[in-house]
């Protein structure tokens, strides 16, 4: 598995996912807002996500979802989400441990 599947996989970041997808699916933007920032680690504008590097499109997705949160637009930040979702999938497409869990639940 990848450092960056074996994090995802992580009690932590699994609560933080899922409790962003929650919120955004709920329309919840101060719990969207609190989800973000427990998962990105890196200082602002930079160029990791959990402590790890992030391919272009994925940092692109993560800038976008932090700034339509920022600006309260949630129809926005639920796409930004669906890009990011969409973009993880496709980068980390083979990164499974041994169990076959994959990389977003």
């Amino acid at each position: 598995m990848s450092s960056i599947a074996a994090v995802l996989a992580s009690n932590a970041y699994q609560k933080d996912f899922g409790q962003l997808t929650s919120a955004l699916e709920s329309n919840d933007l101060a719990g969207a807002r609190q989800a973000l920032q427990g998962l990105n680690t890196a200082p602002s504008g930079g160029s990791q996500f959990i402590g790890l590097p992030l391919p272009a499109p994925i940092k692109t997705d993560l800038e976008d979802l932090s700034t339509a949160l920022q600006k309260g637009n949630m129809h926005a930040a639920q796409t930004a989400f669906s890009n990011l979702v969409a973009d993880l999938t496709a980068h980390y497409q083979g990164d499974e441990d041994s169990s076959g869990i994959s990389l977003l639940g």
